[in-house]
């Protein structure tokens, strides 16, 4: 998917959990490859409209370095396309643009990556990225706040009620960790008792 128009957009919804109004209104001037944080100030709505975040707050978090990476390069291809371009390039600051610097239709991008995924074999909607990103987070262990202010959901409740499925995993491995570093305490206990 690497140099395809889907590339940039499915790797900021993976690396970041964003939604796919949130990442097609993104702006350059709400990320920061330097710091590798990104602001989300804004989302596309399926009407062509931008209109603030879900949550009706914005919310800054730091931006892996693999997606910093890509959006570093991806920054410079459109710059050339730009130039390209000339007067007919819209100047709306787009980090995901149509080729021409206007907004990506949001039901264009869901239709083209499920025909891409369907092509690859892969049963997955964009919407899925950001679970699976939320996954990924809970997975490696970042605490459930952390992951519910990534995600910008309203409360911790809606992050753990969505994701419960994900904390029973966790809850099973956090037992089979304790399991391991308690083992010797209490075999030392019950052999002193």
């Amino acid at each position: 998917m690497d140099g395809s128009d889907l590339y940039v957009p499915t790797l900021v919804a993976l690396g970041t959990g964003l939604r796919r109004g949130e990442v097609l209104g993104l702006r350059w001037r709400d990320v920061d490859l330097d710091a590798r944080t990104a602001r989300v100030a804004r989302t596309l709505q399926t009407d062509m409209s931008f209109t603030p975040p879900k949550s009706h707050r914005t919310r800054t978090f730091t931006v892996p370095a693999f997606v910093a990476d890509a959006l570093r390069a991806h920054r410079s291809r459109q710059a050339a396309r730009r130039l390209r371009c000339g007067s007919a390039w819209a100047d709306l600051d787009l980090v995901c643009d149509r080729g021409d610097g206007r907004p990506v239709r949001p039901w264009s991008l869901t239709q083209r990556f499920g025909r891409a995924m369907a092509r690859a074999g892969i049963d997955l909607t964009f919407h899925e990225l950001r679970h699976g990103n939320a996954t990924l987070l809970l997975d490696a262990g970042v605490a459930l706040k952390v992951t519910q202010v990534r995600l910008g959901h309203s409360t911790i409740g809606v992050t753990a009620d969505t994701y419960t499925h994900v904390a029973d995993d966790l809850d099973r491995d956090a037992a089979a960790r304790l399991d391991a570093h308690m083992g010797a305490v209490v075999a030392a206990i019950r052999g002193s008792s």
